[in-house]
């Protein structure tokens, strides 16, 4: 069944932190007050799934409730009204429809229901109580159903705060709501009534998309690339990890897409002989290039950077003691669970007693033996 009938797992997904009330902490002047107020709304139907439960059950606990009691009544008035409708997605499924006929239904139910209980003013404490744009409001923007139900909401409320913040997201999302929404504000700039203003809206959304997408990292990324090729520049530069390759690091955080650029730039720099410094600080800019090297890793580049390091250590035309210091930075970045191509790449490395034999201590407490012992057990080596 698709994901989006789950509002069972879509809560309890979430992070109980992010609905706590920083008001919360305070010291509760009226406790009995309190405790009321939050026994009526724990009896209200299925408020086990509100997104406000886990503010309120602090408040509770705060105020010295009794545990048995919330979760009594918390128990008596789970109807499961969401996971019934779950359920009949299901069986409706099983019965030969559609998933798409199915997902149509459900959603256009939902949005039935929410204009005809859509209230102004409680969408506008969702700002006010948790004080920054919530992540469920961000993934209704990327379905056209919900963008359309943004959209009819906003005509009926204007007033909305939290609608007008949501069609201003809405602007940036993607390309075809920002060509839209430029082409609109196009059009109202050739009004002779305030035609300037529109223009000059056109410039700054133009000037903040720019900022948010991979052209301004792509040159970014060709500009670093002219200054750091240059001959004299790591003979020059004294700084430990220099403010130009820094700024890779962000373009490895913020563009996917430019991911497979950036480490051509980075074997070219590791690669390159830098033959007017001495060895020992050849060694030292190598290891910095590694760094950036785990750091695109980190990052999603995987497979490419493994595979690179991994050819390093077959053409044996690098330094051992490299290829070891990749080796520990990788292992104290990962964690379980591995994928198989994965573990194929860099088992080999951290298995040579060459790379990996001065890290190995006794009892297998470090993190190469870790790491071999938790590949062995998980994965079908050869």
């Amino acid at each position: 069944m698709p994901t989006q009938y789950d509002e069972e797992r879509t809560w309890e997904g979430q992070n109980p932190s992010q609905y706590d009330d920083d008001n919360a902490e305070d010291v509760i002047d009226n406790p009995e007050e309190v405790l009321q107020e939050c026994l009526e709304k724990f009896k209200t139907p299925d408020y086990i799934m509100e997104p406000g439960i886990f503010t309120q059950l602090k408040r509770y606990f705060q105020a010295g409730g009794n545990p048995e009691q919330v979760i009594e009544q918390l128990s008596i008035n789970y109807s499961a009204v969401a996971q019934m409708a779950n359920l009949l997605a299901e069986w409706l499924i099983l019965a030969g429809v559609k998933v798409t006929e199915v997902q149509a239904m459900v959603e256009n139910h939902l949005k039935d229901m929410i204009i005809k209980t859509f209230d102004p003013k409680k969408a506008d404490t969702i700002f006010t109580e948790e004080g920054e744009t919530p992540a469920w409001l961000t993934e209704m923007i990327e379905h056209p159903t919900w963008r359309s139900l943004i959209y009819r909401l906003a005509e009926d409320y204007p007033d909305c705060l939290m609608l007008n913040f949501t069609i201003k997201n809405m602007v940036c999302h993607g390309a075809h709501t920002y060509v839209y929404s430029q082409v609109i504000v196009y059009i109202l700039s050739q009004e002779p009534r305030g035609g300037a203003i529109m223009k000059r809206l056109s410039q700054e959304i133009t000037k903040c998309a720019k900022q948010r997408f991979p052209v301004v990292g792509m040159g970014v990324l060709v500009w670093v690339e002219g200054v750091v090729t240059e001959p004299s520049y790591f003979k020059l530069c004294t700084e430990h990890c220099p403010i130009h390759l820094a700024l890779l690091d962000e373009v490895a955080s913020c563009h996917p897409l430019l991911h497979h650029r950036l480490l051509t730039l980075l074997v070219k720099l590791f690669e390159s002989k830098q033959e007017e410094l001495e060895i020992l600080v050849q060694l030292e800019l190598k290891k910095m290039l590694l760094d950036r090297m785990v750091n695109l890793l980190s990052r999603g580049c995987v497979v490419p950077v493994l595979m690179y390091i991994k050819n390093c250590w077959k053409k044996d035309d690098t330094d051992i003691s490299l290829i070891r210091y990749f080796i520990t930075e990788v292992l104290d970045a990962i964690a379980p669970p591995y994928t198989s191509e994965f573990v194929k790449l860099v088992l080999p490395l951290v298995e040579n007693e060459e790379i990996t034999g001065t890290m190995r201590a006794e009892g297998e407490n470090d993190p190469v033996s870790e790491f071999i012992v938790h590949c062995k057990a998980h994965y079908v080596v050869p």
